[in-house]
């Protein structure tokens, strides 16, 4: 019988994600400080750092799933009550402010040292520049979809 080590552990579950999430970003905010890295960085990992970001954001700030893009859809389109997880996500789904979410807004912190670390070189602007262009008509899109949804719903919706 094999005896696990003590440094050995268990990595599928969310607190040690976190863990390890927690100390690379803790890492990247201290190289990110270097005025040399910085450009290397924005280059490199811009949009690691910003898909990383949007995706605790949406954990942290929904009692939704954000795993799956046919529950996020559903769950704006839907009445509350209506909005049932799929079966891939359920284990996501947070109906109250947990530990967990304590955790990921660590994390958003130290994501938002990083970006503003990296905002700071002069030769990172145009990269986030043209990364808030990408994801501000991301958005404007989604909210296109949404509401072309909704038009949709409302225009099978029987006369008053």
């Amino acid at each position: 019988m094999l005896v696990p080590r003590r440094y050995e552990r268990d990595m599928t579950t969310l607190e040690a994600q976190q863990d390890i999430y927690f100390v690379a970003l803790a890492a990247l905010v201290n190289v990110s400080v270097l005025r040399s890295a910085q450009p290397l960085l924005a280059r490199k990992g811009l949009k690691v750092l910003l898909g990383t970001g949007t995706f605790l954001y949406a954990r942290v700030s929904s009692a939704t799933c954000a795993l799956c893009p046919r529950h996020l859809l559903a769950a704006t389109t839907l009445p509350r009550q209506h909005a049932q997880p799929c079966p891939c996500c359920r284990p996501y789904v947070r109906s109250k402010r947990t530990l967990d979410s304590e955790a990921e807004t660590k994390l958003l912190h130290l994501l938002s040292y990083i970006m503003q670390n990296l905002a700071q070189h002069p030769a990172n602007r145009t990269l986030m520049y043209k990364a808030e262009l990408l994801g501000t008509t991301s958005l404007d899109k989604l909210i296109e979809h949404v509401s072309s949804l909704l038009q949709l719903r409302a225009s099978h919706l029987p006369p008053l």
